[in-house]
């Protein structure tokens, strides 16, 4: 996730998926979807390891 965070085009993508009129910043929507997302996903993977 972080190299399509790096990728002109995954971000072109997402922008024109968006409504002009609404404000959109790419670093916090990933930011906000790694604490929230993955690593919840990261934690459970470890939980069910033990």
């Amino acid at each position: 996730m972080e190299a399509k965070m790096q990728d002109d085009e995954f971000i072109g993508d997402i922008l024109a998926l968006k409504r002009p009129t609404e404000k959109y910043d790419s670093a916090t929507a990933f930011d906000l979807v790694r604490s929230k997302l993955l690593e919840k996903i990261e934690e459970r993977k470890i939980q069910q390891t033990k």
